[in-house]
């Protein structure tokens, strides 16, 4: 039987093998491994002055359904910067919120695998990005800020899997699962001033409470604890590799081994062209979704799992997260080769 390897958007592989816990890591209250986290990630990330790291015990997508109404004054607006899925689904959020979001620049041609930069002026009080798109494999070349506005990122999928310039933005978050392994949870970086209190949330969604340990909604909940005990393990391992530089190398020789493959290859090409490349999310078609769909199903057979069916836009995605190891992608580009030599 073939090695099995994941290569989904999420769930996705693991960033470290999986091990069960030591009785004496079991007995550990969860103050002990928040506390861990939050020195290493300080540790791993280097934030800036004035910025707090945030552990919140739900995925990103949960996040955004709060996150605009406590950044923005009353009768605020958010502008977003359009990218596909998760920058409608914020729209969305947003707008359940109470808070218009207006398009922060119009779609270039090629859209949504080129992306727009932010148009001057805004109508608006608060800048919003997804830095990757996993449904298309489009990642924006650099943060820009738009001017005079704070701006708050998504930076789920590439953030931990390589560095992210966290001064170029005043709030950063990103879906654990992706790079540290624990599934359900969200980091958050911030500006602590550019959280407000909204008065028409429940306490356990405001991010202020989330700020201090004996504050924390979810410290008595015994999830909460696994979740922090999870992504302890995804950060030892960051650390282990060196830190987010080398996670960035690391990262850097698989999606480029990958991509070097697709660009010589006569019978599959990339979605995504330079600069807009995906550094985490490598997305590429036959040119048709039939044919599409019988490589993915022949992956599947060999092994190779998840690289299909889930695209809005079509084609095939292979997902290089910090867990996928380098034999993975190997395993992948000798596949496409066979099957290139044999269809």
């Amino acid at each position: 039987m073939p090695p099995i390897y994941n290569f989904s958007a999420g769930p996705a592989a693991p960033p470290c093998p999986l091990r069960p816990p030591v009785p004496e890591e079991m007995t550990r209250p969860a103050r002990y491994y928040y506390e861990a986290a939050q020195a290493m990630l300080r540790e791993l990330a280097c934030p800036p002055e004035g910025y707090r790291f945030l552990l919140l015990p739900w995925g990103a997508a949960a996040q955004l359904k709060w996150l605009f109404c406590q950044l923005l004054p009353r009768e605020g607006r958010a502008a977003l910067l359009p990218s596909g899925h998760w920058s409608r689904l914020a729209a969305q959020a947003a707008a359940a919120g109470g808070v218009p979001a207006v398009p922060g620049a119009s779609r270039p041609p090629g859209w949504p695998f080129r992306l727009p930069e932010w148009e001057d002026p805004l109508p608006a009080q608060l800048g919003y990005l997804c830095l990757n798109n996993t449904d298309t494999g489009a990642a924006f070349p650099r943060v820009q800020r738009p001017k005079g506005l704070p701006l708050a990122v998504d930076a789920s999928s590439v953030w931990f899997a390589a560095p992210v310039p966290l001064e170029k933005a005043d709030l950063w978050f990103a879906s654990a699962q992706k790079n540290l392994g624990s599934p359900g949870f969200t980091v958050m970086l911030a500006r602590q001033e550019l959280l407000r209190p909204a008065p028409f949330l429940p306490e356990a969604c405001q991010l202020r409470r989330y700020l201090r340990w004996e504050d924390h909604p979810f410290r008595g909940e015994e999830r909460f604890r696994a979740g922090l005990f999870l992504l302890c393990q995804g950060l030892r391992h960051l650390e282990q590799l060196g830190g987010l530089e080398a996670a960035g190398r690391l990262t850097g020789e698989k999606s480029r081994r990958l991509y070097a493959f697709l660009e010589q290859s006569q019978r599959l090409r990339p979605m995504v062209e330079e600069p807009f490349r995906s550094l985490t999310n490598v997305t590429f078609t036959t040119g048709s979704r039939r044919e599409d769909l019988r490589l993915a199903r022949a992956a599947e057979r060999a092994g190779l799992l998840n690289l299909g069916g889930q695209l809005p836009w079509g084609g095939l995605r292979a997902s290089c997260y910090l867990g996928a190891a380098p034999q993975a992608v190997e395993a992948l580009v000798a596949f496409l080769t066979r099957w290139e030599e044999n269809s």
